[in-house]
């Protein structure tokens, strides 16, 4: 091969040298660059304080999905454990809102106002298929939070007299987060007959009492347990214990009185009758003479 040739073909492989990094930056220069922050995920509501009673309330939390990129994001979805809620498009710049009504596990509720969290995680996907997710996280702080359970009922003594005082012994756990105060009735055949209130801490509260003047007769008794401080937010909190049944003796002094009142009457029947023949028969002496 001659010189002639041989600089011809290494300027040629010089000029195509040159102009491979033209092409490929003209070719990187058509596709529009991707980033990976160009949406943004945010709960209208980041805390939530609740003051609730047993029944788990349902909380609205409304989750605003905004495309603060400059590309079209398809497919987003936001999700929190099983329930998912989906957008199709989402264009640059673009605001949506999605609502989840969420039911709150009963773990939330054993626990004090400490804060319990709930995640929400999006996911949003490039017209090249890349997917890019967010998450965002509220917290929910239980204020107070009541529940009772009552059992274990006892009385003595077993057969009172009319006029004693019959004790009713029982136990009852305070379930809620906090001190509360406890109302107890006594109930006797339907009809309230007196109540005590007792002051109750967290967790169990063992051997509580109240008493009963008992009431001649045969009775079916029933305690009722209605929690004070869930009452005062409004809220009904109560139990109802088994129905027992209770003899109580008449008094024994009634039937002696009874006959003493007899008597006394009797007596006094027997001198008025007396003193009336006496007048008459004195009246009838006067009227002979």
């Amino acid at each position: 091969m001659s010189k002639g040739k041989l600089g011809a073909l290494f300027i040629t492989f010089a000029l195509l040298l040159l102009l491979i990094p033209a092409v490929a930056m003209t070719a990187s220069a058509d596709v529009d660059p991707i980033t990976t922050d160009n949406y943004t995920l945010s709960a209208d509501k980041e805390e939530y304080d609740l003051d609730v009673n047993t029944d788990l309330p349902t909380l609205r939390v409304v989750i605003t999905v905004k495309n603060t990129g400059d590309t079209i994001l398809f497919n987003v979805t936001v999700q929190y454990s099983t329930t998912k809620e989906s957008i199709i498009t989402l264009s640059p710049g673009a605001t949506e809102t999605l609502t989840f009504d969420l039911e709150l596990p009963d773990f939330a509720y054993r626990q004090k106002s400490s804060g319990n969290k709930f995640t929400f995680t999006g996911t949003g996907h490039t017209f090249l298929g890349q997917a890019l997710e967010r998450k965002v996280d509220i917290t929910v702080n239980i204020k107070q939070y009541f529940g009772i359970d009552a059992g274990n009922v006892t009385f003595f003594p077993q057969n009172p007299d009319a006029g004693d005082f019959v004790t009713f012994t029982f136990d009852v756990t305070n379930n809620g987060n906090g001190a509360t105060s406890l109302r107890v009735f006594v109930i006797v055949d339907d009809k309230p007959s007196t109540n005590a209130t007792l002051s109750l801490n967290v967790g169990a509260n063992p051997g509580q009492k109240v008493t009963w003047i008992a009431e001649g007769g045969d009775h079916k008794i029933k305690l009722r347990f209605v929690d004070d401080g869930a009452q005062q937010s409004g809220l009904v909190v109560e139990e109802t214990s088994e129905q027992m049944s209770i003899s109580v003796k008449e008094e024994a002094g009634q039937d002696m009185t009874i006959i003493i009142v007899i008597v006394v009457i009797i007596i006094i029947a027997a001198i008025g009758a007396g003193v009336f023949f006496y007048f008459k028969q004195a009246k009838k002496g006067k009227e002979e003479k």
